[in-house]
């Protein structure tokens, strides 16, 4: 059994992670040499936010296509590094970044979703059965 943020750099070839409520994941680099990470989740819980310095050891990681940041607190730099996520298609995060996400969306070709109610089109039901079932295999 694995236990502790740590112990995930011994994966290199981890494609999904939640990180829900996490002492030791104020500081990311940890996640650093998880490279071939496509799906990211950073969140708190109902009683306390989840509290970080910044997000950008997250530019290391080149494939993530999907990330989401609830009930977060960034300290520095708030959501400026996902802009160098060019791979990222979906940002689910809180509503105090919403005023951030249409320019996010014009700097990253491929994003289409992110807060709850900034999405640029209905998704088709094969996109919402795909999200569903991606989400439901989460941890």
């Amino acid at each position: 059994a694995l236990t502790g943020l740590a112990a995930v750099q011994r994966l290199p070839g981890l494609l999904e992670l939640a990180v829900v409520n996490v002492r030791e994941a104020r500081d990311l680099s940890l996640l650093e040499p998880l490279e071939q990470l496509e799906l990211l989740g950073i969140c708190g819980s109902l009683w306390s936010k989840q509290v970080i310095d910044d997000l950008w050891p997250l530019t290391r990681l080149t494939r993530l296509q999907s990330l989401s940041i609830f009930s977060t607190r960034i300290l520095r730099g708030g959501l400026q590094p996902v802009y160098q996520l060019k791979n990222l298609g979906a940002l689910g995060c809180d509503l105090q970044f919403a005023g951030e996400f249409r320019a996010l969306r014009a700097a990253l070709p491929r994003l289409r979703y992110g807060t709850p109610i900034d999405y640029p089109e209905p998704m088709t039901r094969a996109e919402l059965v795909a999200r569903v079932t991606r989400t439901s295999r989460q941890p």
